[in-house]
């Protein structure tokens, strides 16, 4: 079986990690349920990939693939510009009657509250979607219950499965791996009039848990300077691999966040816009949103124009005091949302499997977890 995945990670831009760690761990979640040679190319759309447009027009999908998968397909809002090269892809397959499988929807706005999901999506996106829900052969998943209420709004429903950054066969359904509290990391948040919040955050966590605390980034910095004071953990997702080493994450960056809590680890998230939120109000997880309660008021009234209101966040700090509150409650309920969490992620796992299932083929190759 061969099996195209478009990938949001750019080796060549970003370099982000987490965009990384969605696409591995798609590939291992197939390795672990099948016994069949599968065969995968993984082809980047993003716009800082060069030579996109050269590598859709030289692909033989019609004879060479058997399906294409698109994790964390980015749903875009009607005016914002979609990613061109994905809509390509998508074209072509409808024609060929290839499958295809989007999985992971997600949006991704600022602030990122529900009065937001009403808002419209890109029509001919939107059309794109519609015929895929409709081909039995073909699947759409979203990750959060936010994009869930935009695609609803509208007029598509679809069932929200999680991120797979989740799931790992090995990992899911073991206990919490928390003995100890003694080495944290805080992951740098894609704002970067947050950085100033992140001095401060480190120095209130060190003061009031003694903590070690290790500044860490996912993607490459503007100013080379700065890699003097954070861990460079950009680029392929096995270096996320350092955190094995970290008791505990605090931070905004949702696949830290999520990486912990697939190797069943604590870890508290800064939502920095609708995807974060997305995963703490889905999960209730462990966290708080970045953005002062003003900012989402404002939310309501100017829910089309995200660059105001992130003009707005720029000048808003964390609440660190809230921060500290919540994590002391945490650890002295020895680690309540946690674990809730958790056991929501494993009852998602059970759900995913049947569409990774879809897309090795029913057959006895494809094994079910004890």
């Amino acid at each position: 079986m061969n099996l195209l995945i478009l990938t949001p990670y750019a080796i060549d831009g970003l370099r982000n990690s987490g965009d990384d760690l969605i696409v591995e761990s798609l590939i291992k979640l197939i390795k672990d349920h099948s016994k069949k040679e599968i065969y995968f190319d993984v082809v980047s759309i993003a716009k800082s990939t060069e030579n996109r447009e050269q590598l859709f027009n030289s692909l033989n999908l019609k004879d060479h693939y058997d399906k294409i998968l698109m994790p964390a397909f980015r749903i875009s809002l009607e005016g914002q510009e979609n990613l061109k090269t994905r809509i390509k892809y998508l074209e072509k397959a409808i024609r060929l009657n290839i499958p295809v499988f989007a999985l992971g929807c997600s949006w991704c706005v600022y602030p990122g509250t529900i009065a937001q999901t009403k808002n419209k999506i890109n029509s001919y996106e939107k059309a794109l979607l519609k015929y895929l829900l409709n081909d039995e052969n073909s699947c759409v998943t979203c990750r959060d219950v936010l994009t869930s209420n935009l695609l609803r709004y509208n007029g598509l429903e679809v069932p929200v499965l999680g991120d797979l950054a989740l799931f790992d066969k090995i990992k899911i359904k073991k206990s919490l791996e928390c003995y100890s509290i003694n080495k944290i990391a805080i992951s740098l948040p894609h704002n970067i009039y947050y950085y100033k919040e992140v001095d401060k955050l480190k120095n209130e966590l060190e003061k009031h848990f003694k903590f070690k605390v290790i500044l860490t980034t996912h993607q490459v910095l503007s100013d080379e300077r700065l890699y003097k004071k954070y861990v460079d953990l950009s680029g392929d997702s096995s270096n996320l691999d350092y955190y094995n080493n970290i008791d505990m994450h605090i931070g905004f960056r949702l696949h830290a966040h999520k990486w912990f809590l697939k190797n069943r680890k604590p870890s508290f998230l800064i939502a920095e816009d609708g995807r974060g939120w997305g995963h703490l109000v889905t999960f209730n997880g462990l966290g708080i949103h970045a953005a002062p309660d003003y900012v989402k008021k404002e939310a309501i009234k100017i829910k089309e124009d995200s660059l105001i209101l992130s003009d707005l966040g720029r000048r808003s700090n964390i609440n660190i005091t809230q921060i500290i509150s919540i994590l002391q409650k945490e650890i002295d309920s020895n680690f309540d949302i946690t674990r809730n969490t958790l056991r929501e992620i494993d009852l998602l796992y059970n759900e995913y499997l049947k569409i990774i299932k879809q897309i090795i083929g029913w057959d006895e190759h494809a094994e079910l977890p004890e």
